[in-house]
């Protein structure tokens, strides 16, 4: 019973990894979002604070632009511990899969799949929009 749990687990594995095709990357640019707010009353911490203090706040994103069978797809991902810009390199591949208006890529720093909205999708030889 084991043996035909492992070998359908080893199946779905590979079906899985069957979906994805290595991607070039061309490109990508921190498009972080930067803003900010204001606080009324105590903190949650019960630090006393006054009635318009400031708080920074930023949302890391990333805009990858991947060639992958002739087309080139500009993407948006939210980075987080586990991915960051400075996961990424020019020139090299990685393991992509296209869902739609999402891209699924594989982190390059463990493998588990990340989501992506993609922004932009043109064939090699279309002119770039400005």
């Amino acid at each position: 019973m084991l043996r035909v749990l492992a070998v359908l687990l080893t199946l779905a594995t590979i079906t899985l990894a069957a979906d994805f095709k290595q991607a070039r990357i061309v490109d990508f640019q921190d498009v972080s979002e930067v803003g900010g707010g204001t606080i009324n009353g105590p903190s949650s911490n019960g630090v006393d604070i006054t009635p318009t203090a400031h708080v920074p706040s930023a949302i890391p994103k990333c805009e990858l632009t991947l060639l992958l069978d002739g087309k080139t797809y500009t993407a948006l991902f939210s980075e987080d511990r586990h991915f960051q810009i400075a996961d990424l390199e020019r020139g090299k591949l990685i393991p992509v899969r296209i869902e739609g208006k999402k891209i699924g890529m594989q982190r390059p720093s463990d493998g588990k799949e990340i989501k992506g909205k993609i922004l932009r999708e043109e064939t090699e030889d279309s002119p770039k929009k400005q």
